[in-house]
Formats: C-alpha cells, structure tokens, sequence
C-alpha cells in the first residue's frame, strides 16, 4: 500500500507542478527567438547568438552543481548533442527540436550523480532522445518526446550501470524504435509512461532491478512486431544472487493494438502486475517465455492475440507463475506443445467463451469445472513449465474428469491454479471458494 501511494504521490506532485518551468530564481536562462538568443548565468551574459545549442551548453557550463538551467526559448539543436553534468539541474520550457546523430543522444547525462531535468518537449528524429548510463540520483520529471523515429529515452547496455533512477511522467509519440529502455539500473521509479504509435517497445526494463512502476499505457505500439507495451527481457528482475523474489512491481498496464500487451522473456521475472488492461493486439496479448516468478493480479485480455506460455530450450523452464485474468475473443495456450497436438488451455467446443482465466499459487484444493467436459477429455499436460497445481475450481454442475487431469499435470507443472469457467459468474464464485 506505502508503494502505491508513493506512486500515486509522485503523479500528483508532477500534475501541479507542470506550471512552474522557469519559475522562480534560476541559475541560468537562454532566451529569444530563431537567430538570436542570448544566454544568462548568475546576473550576466555568457552568451548572445543565432546558436541554439551553443546558448544552451554555455548556459549549463556557467552554472554550478546545485543550480537550476532553464530554457525559456524554442529552438533546434540539429545533429549535436547537449551534455548536462553531475549536480545540475536543466529544464526547456520551450521546444526542442533534435536531428540524428549516430549512436548519441540529443540530451545526455553520462557518468553522472544528482542530475535532475523537471520538464522538456522534444520534436524530431533523434538516434536517442535522451542517453543515460552511470548515473546515480537521476529525475526525469515531465518528458514529452514527440518524435519522427529513433528512441525516445534509452539507458545503454555496455556501459556503466545506473542507481536511484526516478521517472514522473514519459509521453512518447511516434518513436522509430522503443519509447523507454532502460538497461542496468538497481533502483527504478516511474509515475507513468505513455507510448503512441511507437515502433517497437512502450517500457523495456532489462537487467534491472528494485523496480515500481505506476502506468504504461500502450497505443499502437510494436505493430507487426514481437515487441510488447511492457516488456521484460535479459535477466530483468534476477537478484545479484540468482534468486528471484519479487522486486519489480507495475501497478497497471494498458494496450490497444499494436503487437504484443506484456511480454517476460529471457530469464527475467520477480515482477508483479496488478492489473492489465490488453485489447486487440496483434501479436500475443500476454507472452510469457522463460520467465520466473511473475504474477499478474487481475485484469483482462479482450480480443486480438493468445495468452500464451512458452519456453526455449537453451534456459530452465517457465515457472512459478500466477496470473489472474478475465479472457475473452482469444485463446489462452502452450506451446511449443511437446506432448500432445492439443493446446493446453485451448477452449473445447463443450466449453462457450468467455473464459475467466485465473492462476494463482495457494494450497490445493479441488473441484468441478463448468461445461467443460470435452476440454478435460482433449486436456494434455505439456513440460514447458514446472509444476502446475489445480485448486480452488468448484462448480456442482460438472462431476468428472479432475482426477485424470490432476493426474496428467502432477509431474510436469508448478505454477499455481487454474480456473476456467463458462461464465463470468461461475468465475466469481471459484475466485472465492
């Protein structure tokens, strides 16, 4: 509960405060118009000229750890870079518009500590919006990237691994590539993301660690591809001893379109989502492969792509995970299917859609299903996934088939219960026997 409400803090501070770019008393302005700015540090002039980008470094440089830059005036940077050191604090109140530059950033904070940057709008085709690696103490307060490609916000890979990293609120529209990825940081708070019409990811959170999460709002994101609105991927959420207990947390994910809705994959997990929200996806609404402890608290999946589990060879099985959801106009799967052509969680003729779906770990307890007679006769077990127990599935109307598919699963699963039923009132009724 003291996690939400930080959240919920945080977006309320960042929705008043949206006022107060180049309030106050700062450092340092640059001011003017197309041809002529001029640049002022501590009461007097350090700069007067058509250079944008060259007004705005001077300004950062004639400031000192501690102090605020504000950027009043609108104006283009091109193919450069603008480099804000440790202890400063740089805002553009205007519109900063950005060109491509090869493997760098437009805004970049590089190796650095208590490096703060409240409030910027960015146009253009960026490589990077903004680059980040080897921070420590970064706040990243109102961003709005309304690109022409590229990435929008992007914490290297290779580099120097980052702590104590804060997000308010990220809006990303018309980014090339991902809206957000982030790489290497132990310490990762976000108010809420907002990707539009975005290449590939909305959120990508790898090798990350001790991470909350507000809102990742996905429109159109990662059309025609395997990305995903949220997505988990390279050892996300694996603790420095190998374990993965919950440490990355998301209070709520919504995706309309696009490919995938939520995606863990490649060794990542210890993430909980509270609810989710996925509709018409082209790709899989959840994809759940190779993934460890994950569970997704509630929530729906409406139409477009399958809820699926999967797992490749080359990593340990999928396991212990626990998901509950309301799944309606798409099947929820296993595959790759190593046992039988069956589908694990493939609805049966018997069985009329919707389909409640819920997964969850507790102590096993069990019973009759719903109109699902014919599903239980075609039911397979499939060893994608370690572990599975089936509990807390209790309906009068339907007497036969549990053993067997108790029997069939025993070996093989581990994560949790599974409730189907042909109703939405058969539904509430299992989720609280």
């Amino acid at each position: 509960m003291t996690r939400i409400s930080l959240l919920a803090n945080l977006l309320a501070f960042a929705a008043t405060a949206c006022a107060q770019c180049g309030a106050g008393n700062p450092g340092a302005t640059v001011d003017g118009s197309s041809g002529n700015y001029v640049a002022t540090a501590n009461g007097g002039q350090v700069y007067a000229g058509s250079d944008y980008r060259l007004a705005i470094q001077t300004a950062i440089d004639s400031v000192s750890a501690g102090q605020r830059v504000s950027v009043l005036a609108s104006g283009g940077i091109g193919a450069s870079s603008i480099d804000i050191p440790s202890g400063k604090t740089f805002e553009v109140c205007g519109t900063l518009d950005v060109g491509f530059n090869n493997a760098r950033g437009a805004i970049r904070s590089l190796g650095t500590s208590d490096v703060s940057i409240p409030y910027l709008t960015m146009t253009g085709n960026p490589y990077f919006g903004m680059q980040f690696y080897g921070t420590s103490n970064l706040h990243l307060g109102e961003i709005v990237l309304n690109l022409s490609g590229g990435i929008g916000i992007r914490f290297d890979r290779d580099a120097a691994s980052n702590s104590d990293v804060s997000m308010d609120s990220i809006r990303v529209t018309g980014a090339g590539s991902h809206a957000v990825e982030t790489f290497n940081i132990n310490g990762l708070t976000i108010g809420e993301v907002i990707a539009t019409d975005c290449g590939e990811s909305g959120l990508l959170i790898q090798t990350s660690t001790d991470v909350q999460v507000g809102y990742v709002e996905g429109n159109n994101v990662g059309a025609g591809t395997g990305y995903a609105t949220l997505r988990f991927a390279n050892n996300n959420g694996q603790l420095p001893d190998g374990s993965y207990d919950t440490n990355v947390y998301v209070d709520r994910v919504v995706s309309r379109g696009g490919g995938r809705g939520v995606f863990c994959v490649s060794q990542s997990g210890g993430a909980e989502i509270g609810t989710v929200d996925l509709a018409d996806n082209g790709n899989n609404a959840i994809l759940i492969e190779n993934c460890y402890n994950l569970s997704i608290l509630g929530g729906t999946v409406s139409g477009g792509g399958e809820v699926r589990l999967s797992a490749r060879d080359e990593f340990p099985n999928t396991r212990d995970i626990s998901i509950t959801l309301r799944v309606d106009g798409t099947t929820v799967r296993e595959s790759p299917q190593s046992l039988a052509p069956e589908s694990c969680f493939k609805p049966s003729r018997a069985a009329a859609p919707p389909f409640p779906l819920e997964l969850h770990h507790g102590q096993r307890r069990t019973g009759p299903l719903p109109h699902m007679q014919t599903y239980f006769d075609n039911f397979k077990a499939f060893p994608v996934t370690d572990n599975l127990k089936v509990q807390d599935v209790w309906d009068k109307r339907f007497t036969a088939g549990m053993a067997n598919f108790e029997e069939g699963i025993a070996s093989h699963w581990s994560w949790g219960r599974i409730v189907l039923a042909g109703d939405a009132a058969a539904s509430s009724r299992n989720a609280h026997t």
